[in-house]
């Protein structure tokens, strides 16, 4: 299973008590069998199920006492790949950092990518192979290129050609390089040269955004999305502008003040951005879903949730238990990815009474449901431009506990890092572990505030930082600090004292 519940039992009749789902994982892990496609039942449309015989299936809607396996299924049908990749790099990004990039882009392709490089001065540079030799191509605006010209070469010719004379892009620097940029121009480049072709683009800022409205924003971001594409993008600021830009897209947004050696690209997937698909009894009802796009079909007999994009995703239910005489009920789920199409089949009694449901509560599922839905209502209303100082008042008051000593400990107090954190809770798997904590190190201390972490280095030497790194699926931006005090102060913002630890 990919999702996870935050109750083990079902709402009693005449309770209004929140109840719902939170995506774990990208895709199913443990026993997997694989099965030819199932039929649907010819009542309610659902896909069928195998039966613990293993020689039957049934509709677990229609009939959910029927002895099912308790076992995910797999067929082979699969989400399309995203092979053409867009590498895009401002040129204020420093050498040393695109070489490390350059390499984690080639150890993260396989022979079936090919890649477009382009460059962000003051115009759109691509660079390109002739001859097998380096040319750069420049436009000033993306009406300007054509899907004639191919601007791709394969990974192999990135690490032999391109990243040994990529030194020679700087001398592209302008006299006078501004410090903004209309990077929604580069979306729009990606989408022209894809010509229709599901894409992965990368893009490394350190400047900042160009203004845009909301309307804009939005159109450009279901653009890509109409292409099949997904975007990642690594800034040192603008999360409200940029998270605009990916909001329809589900890819990652994070900060790159200081770059790790490697491994950022392997955290930038495209599996994630999966089919996902709940089928359940007519009496259930989706009420709300976040980091997702999709539609819902009602009929008295299933309730089909049906997401082209889910990412970190969570579903809220209501549920009538005076539409149904079962007191057992499924609900099917069915994820595809390129991988294939699995199936899991999730079981539930209805509680006996408004007690018994909830002391069924799991507690994490729970809390990440609240906070997801939480950083969704947030972030939907800054992208349609709203002032976030003035809803976060009356969105804030039902979860102010629950933020205490996590990285929301003290949100308002900077709206571009509070969206960053916000959008890291909307779209990260699992059971969202935002809480603030010291960690020691080998003659150091980190702090970590998903999705930061604070290096003490007072000698300028730490570098033992990337076993804590490889332990989240996110990029965490790196931050290191010089002295005992200042570190300290950082702490104290979050409830922290590290004379405790």
């Amino acid at each position: 299973m990919t999702v996870a519940f935050s109750h083990k039992l079902l709402p009693p009749a005449d309770c209004t008590d929140i109840f719902g789902c939170v995506q774990q994982s990208e895709e199913p892990s443990g026993d997997i069998i694989e099965i030819k496609k199932p039929k649907r039942c010819r009542n309610c449309k659902c896909l069928m199920f195998p039966l613990e015989d293993g020689k039957r299936e049934d509709c677990p809607l229609c009939h959910p006492q029927a002895t099912f396996a308790n076992k995910t299924f797999k067929f082979d049908v699969k989400s399309r790949e995203r092979n053409l990749i867009v590498f895009v790099f401002d040129i204020t990004v420093p050498l040393s950092a695109l070489n490390v990039l350059l390499y984690d882009l080639y150890n993260n392709t396989t022979d079936k990518d090919t890649i477009s490089l382009i460059l962000v001065s003051d115009r759109i540079v691509f660079i390109t192979i002739v001859n097998g030799l380096v040319v750069f191509e420049t436009y000033t605006h993306s009406s300007e290129i054509t899907t004639t010209i191919s601007h791709s070469f394969d990974r192999e010719t990135l690490k032999n050609v391109v990243i040994p004379s990529i030194s020679s892009a700087f001398a592209l620097i302008p006299a006078k390089l501004l410090n903004v940029y209309d990077y929604y121009d580069i979306f729009k480049c990606a989408c022209k040269i894809s010509n229709e072709t599901p894409f992965k683009l990368f893009l490394f800022s350190n400047r900042h955004c160009d203004t845009i409205n909301a309307d804009d924003a939005k159109y450009i971001s279901e653009m890509v999305k109409e292409n099949d594409s997904i975007i990642h993008i690594g800034c040192i600021n603008e999360f409200k502008r940029f998270t605009a830009a990916t909001r329809s897209v589900f890819g990652k947004v994070f900060s790159v003040t200081t770059l790790p050696k490697s491994g950022y690209l392997s955290k930038l997937g495209d599996k994630h951005v999966n089919k996902f698909r709940i089928f359940a009894p007519g009496a259930f009802e989706f009420t709300k879903v976040t980091n997702s796009s999709g539609n819902l079909r009602m009929s008295p007999n299933l309730s089909k949730l049906k997401l082209n994009g889910f990412t970190g995703g969570s579903v809220r239910f209501s549920f009538d238990a005076g539409r149904t005489d079962f007191k057992i009920l499924r609900l099917l789920e069915e994820v595809r990815t390129t991988s294939g199409t699995f199936l899991t089949l999730h079981t539930f009694n209805v509680a006996e009474s408004v007690e018994k449901f909830r002391e069924s509560i799991q507690n994490e599922v729970y809390n990440t449901l609240i906070l997801k839905g939480f950083a969704s209502d947030v972030l939907r209303s800054v992208w349609n431009g709203d002032k976030f100082d003035q809803i976060l008042p009356n969105l804030l008051l039902p979860v102010k506990d629950l933020l205490k000593g996590t990285s929301l400990h003290n949100i308002g107090a900077n709206e571009q890092i509070d969206i960053l954190r916000l959008y890291y809770v909307l779209c990260s798997y699992g059971n969202t572990d935002i809480k603030a904590r010291i960690v020691k190190m080998e003659n150091s201390e980190a702090l970590i505030v998903p999705p930061s972490v604070f290096i003490l280095d007072e000698d300028g030497k730490s570098d033992k930082y990337e076993e804590i790194l490889s332990k989240f699926d996110w990029p965490f931006e790196l931050k290191f600090i010089q002295n005992k005090s200042a570190f300290q102060f950082v702490a104290e913002k979050f409830g922290l004292n590290i004379a405790d630890i």
